[in-house]
């Protein structure tokens, strides 16, 4: 598969599409929206009877305006079928596992070498350069660390073992071919390095992005993430007014909780501005900046707005306890148990679209079928970084406050199990079926995010018990108590104050040694309780910074130098042919995902039929397309047709994927 920078032409084409379905709702029934003729006489008749009504609203677009918006892009289709378009990707899908091996294992190379277009074959020229022996390991790389993955960076530097390696002979010419040049078969077309690598999930492939540079997307996620942080700084005011304007009262779990449920959309709006090769990298970005501000808004907020004295309450009954940070902890947990699976159940959104508008629809369907009804029993779409931000946030919540309110833990756990049961009810009965986008994002979730909800947990812990009793109070002449010592009139014991707050000083780790002399407030028990998981964070983030150099950075600059392919697992010896008829296996055919398209099924973006000169080349097999429509077929919801179409019938070269078979 040949990807082509047609980018401009496919959104075009999807938003004719989409202006066809409103307009489609303005004509009169039984309108064929592929004749054009049919449709202009359509518009002329449906124009005059407007002009008679009275009840149409007079800034709301008529038909013949939608009409004349439709021939405009129409027109821009046309151009754009002129131009030249280059291909920026190609998908190559072998027929055996050992044949993609040995394809990665001779031409991927370090990133440098493909930047300065300089073949490094000093590891291949081996036999006169014909041949070349790799060691692969015979089992799965996740199995040397207990299934937790290659990328965890906590727990791959301890638990990795040697694994049995098994040696493979790559030929790399021909056994009669005399020549001795490695370019001839390493070089595209002999004089240019390739970028090779293992290929995504056909699913996870958005075909529109591809043409996008690096430095394009690393702009457009620079300008999202800022947008997102100034989210942020908003909430986290609007948090510190509603605690100090209302305090005593839930307004401000009210709000963290609202915010929680809004934030997906949120970021979805912002995500619109970025551009990502897959869904993986969609996702993944989705979930760093929802977990930024579920972590942030639900924990990190609370502990900021409110002062140390304000941490826990002293006694019941104490004006300043029912605005301390205990009692604004336990509500958030609370709203966690109910709000998100209590929406997830109701599904107003399903609810609207299944019972309001779906009646309705079939009235209006022009092409004589239920296209536009099914269009809306498709189900729910969820986004995976949404389901795993909420799993990472309760975690992180009960976690980062276990220490002055362990009940979070408990009611943590209760809603973690309800989140699981009403996700899989959902995933079953109310959503649609999501891309296959690999083990990214669960890794991404798993490795480092809740990694980072540990350290946070442990080093937090330790501030935590370091600040007891939360009173800025040190005792004098006597034990913290004030039961004996001479005061300063002789008397009693006296108090004074003295900082407490290890955290605002910058002090790590908490220790008992740092407490100035003569303002020690904690008792012996606390300083071994302090000393203990002060030692223990000092332990965990120095871990946590070196698995990271070793797992994360010390991998990426060597990816610059060198290749890092390694193949996971051993070869199964299954061959493509042998399973390409089940369902969950395609090809990569180049289409627009209904998930973002609006439409009931997604719509290609190749000629399906093409046949090569000579009859040595076929076009691609329905089968490989990966879903079915028994109604219309594939050809209908293909945008190759539609160009014909405005073309006047006559094919459209160079302007679209190209997918072959041999």
């Amino acid at each position: 598969t040949i990807a082509l920078d047609n980018r401009e032409l496919l959104s075009a084409l999807v938003k004719r599409r989409k202006m066809l379905k409103g307009l489609a709702k303005s004509l009169p029934h039984g309108t064929d929206m592929t004749d054009d003729i049919a449709i202009a006489e359509a518009v002329r008749e449906s124009s005059i009877m407007g002009k008679k009504c009275t009840r149409r609203m007079p800034f709301l677009p008529g038909p013949d305006d939608k009409y004349a918006k439709i021939k405009e892009l129409e027109e821009r289709i046309r151009e754009l079928t002129q131009r030249e378009h280059r291909a920026v990707a190609v998908f190559v899908t072998f027929e055996t596992e050992r044949g993609q091996r040995n394809a990665l294992h001779a031409l991927s190379t370090g990133t440098l070498n493909v930047w300065r277009n300089k073949l490094d074959a000093s590891e291949l020229l081996l036999e006169g350069g014909k041949t070349v022996t790799v060691h692969e390991s015979a089992r799965s790389a996740r199995d040397s660390a207990g299934g937790s993955g290659s990328g965890n960076i906590l727990s791959a530097a301890i638990l990795r073992e040697e694994r049995p390696l098994e040696a493979h002979t790559i030929r790399l010419v021909k056994s009669d071919d005399t020549s001795d040049d490695p370019s001839r078969y390493l070089l595209f077309r002999g004089r240019r390095v390739l970028s090779v690598k293992e290929a995504p999930e056909p699913d996870d492939v958005r075909w529109n992005d591809l043409q996008v540079s690096r430095r394009v997307r690393a702009v457009h996620f620079f300008g999202t993430t800022l947008a997102v942080l100034a989210f942020i700084g908003w909430s986290g005011y609007f948090i510190h007014r509603l605690v100090r304007a209302r305090p005593g009262e839930p307004h401000a779990p009210i709000f963290i909780a609202v915010t929680n449920l809004l934030v997906p959309k949120i970021c979805e709006g912002i995500n619109k501005f970025e551009s990502h090769s897959t869904e993986a990298g969609r996702q993944c970005s989705a979930y760093v900046k929802m977990a930024l501000f579920r972590w942030f808004n639900s924990a990190i907020a609370l502990s900021i707005v409110f002062g140390f004295v304000e941490t826990i309450s002293v006694e019941d009954g104490n004006e300043q306890g029912k605005q301390s940070l205990l009692y604004s902890v336990a509500p958030i947990m609370f709203a966690e148990l109910f709000t998100v699976p209590t929406i997830k159940l109701l599904d107003p959104i399903g609810f609207v679209r299944k019972h309001i508008l779906a009646p309705r629809a079939a009235a209006v369907d022009n092409n004589g079928d239920q296209h536009s009804l099914n269009g809306l029993f498709v189900g729910g779409k969820f986004e995976l970084a949404d389901l795993y931000t909420d799993a990472t946030k309760i975690l992180f919540v009960a976690l980062f406050y276990s220490a002055i309110f362990p009940p979070a833990l408990f009611l943590g756990s209760i809603a973690l199990m309800l989140h699981f049961v009403v996700g899989k009810f959902c995933l079953l009965r109310r959503w649609r079926p999501a891309p296959d986008v690999g083990h990214h994002l669960a890794r991404l979730s798993r490795n480092y995010f809740f990694g980072m909800a540990l350290v946070m947990h442990v080093v937090m812990s330790s501030y935590w018990w370091s600040g007891y009793p939360y009173d800025h109070i040190c005792g004098g002449g006597g034990d913290n108590d004030g039961d004996g010592g001479d005061g300063g009139d002789g008397g009693g014991g006296y108090y004074y104050y003295c900082s407490q707050d290890m955290f605002r000083h910058g002090i790590f780790p908490p220790l008992p040694r740092f407490q100035p002399e003569g303002e020690e407030w904690m008792t012996p028990t606390q300083e071994v309780l302090t000393s203990l998981y002060g030692w223990t964070s000092v332990a965990v983030v120095s871990f946590a910074i070196v698995a990271f150099l070793t797992s994360v950075v010390r991998p990426t600059i060597v990816s610059i130098f060198r290749s890092t392919y390694e193949p996971d697992g051993k070869d199964q010896n299954v061959n493509f042919n042998d399973v390409r008829h089940l369902h969950e296996v395609s090809g990569y055919v180049p289409q627009c995902s209904s998930r973002e398209s609006g439409f009931s099924h997604p719509l290609l973006a190749c000629d399906l039929a093409a046949e090569e000169e000579g009859g040595n080349g076929n076009g691609i097999d329905d089968e490989f397309i990966g879903w079915t429509d028994p109604q219309h077929g594939h050809a209908f919801h293909n945008l190759y047709e539609d160009a014909c179409r405005l073309l006047g019938g006559a094919p459209v070269e160079k302007c679209f994927s190209i997918a072959r078979r041999w």
